[in-house]
């Protein structure tokens, strides 16, 4: 498979099909609440640790952004599920899902998917630094087994295309699953990977030069900057979010896929 041309036609299908402009407003109005709560938490931790005493905690302010940011966290990771859905289908012409409800059960229906696959990463992960404590030749042994755990953690998130493309959580469980998956799919993968390396930078400059435009136009709030600075970035970032599960969705087609039929 053609890795570049797959990447071409994510970012087409995500700013194309039925309705493709209204699905952007709506995607730049959910995104610009999460960035903004995420910027007014970063500034409240900010001016904690620049003051000299304790300041006034915002408690009910706080726990109101931090609900909003885990309701709507919630709704795009169910949305980011029936993208790649939706994706399985790369003929069609609405790979953008409308903005209904439905992200909410998606979501909910794979929550003992992402559980499960999280404690493996948690016990995983503590055998690796447990390691660290056995002696010198343990601490390297853990630290090689630390890099190889990264490395088919990443391979992870094709169980989730897996959950995506029926919302069916049958034989994902698996843990020797990402082993599987590195042998079908690392050179597609790790290209694809490097590929958005310079995509994603590319993506989040606007934000910075909005910052800089901002500032030479006589702006002086830094709070103000930011905020705008994160929403800019947070659509940006969402947009390219979607086009990476759009490839992951194309690779586990052709390699995973074509594996499992044979």
């Amino acid at each position: 498979m053609n890795v570049f041309d797959v990447v071409i036609d994510g970012f087409k299908k995500v700013f194309t099909g039925k309705n493709a402009v209204i699905k952007h407003i709506w995607i730049f109005l959910i995104t610009a609440i999460i960035s903004f709560v995420s910027v007014y938490f970063q500034l409240l931790a900010e001016t904690a640790e620049k003051a000299e005493k304790l300041p006034d905690f915002p408690l009910k302010t706080f726990l109101i952004a931090l609900t909003v940011m885990i309701v709507i966290g919630i709704y795009l990771g169910g949305y980011n599920f029936q993208f790649m859905h939706n994706a399985f289908n790369s003929e069609s012409e609405g790979v953008l899902p409308e903005f209904t409800g439905k992200p909410f059960n998606i979501f909910w229906k794979a929550i003992p998917l992402m559980l499960v696959w999280t404690l493996y990463i948690i016990a995983a992960t503590a055998l690796c630094f447990s390691l660290f404590f056995a002696g010198p030749v343990f601490i390297t042994i853990g630290f090689i087994l630390f890099i190889a755990l990264l490395l088919v953690s990443a391979f992870i998130q094709f169980v989730y295309v897996g959950y995506a493309k029926c919302y069916s959580r049958e034989g994902l469980y698996n843990i020797a699953l990402p082993f599987k998956y590195i042998k079908l799919t690392f050179g597609p993968f790790a290209l694809m990977a490097l590929l958005f390396i310079p995509i994603y930078s590319v993506a989040m400059s606007p934000s910075f030069f909005l910052g800089m435009l901002m500032g030479l136009s006589g702006i002086k709030d830094i709070n103000t900057i930011m905020y705008a600075g994160g929403i800019l970035g947070g659509y940006l970032g969402f947009i390219v979010q979607l086009v990476w599960y759009y490839g992951l969705v194309q690779i586990y087609r052709e390699k995973i896929d074509i594996a499992i039929n044979q």
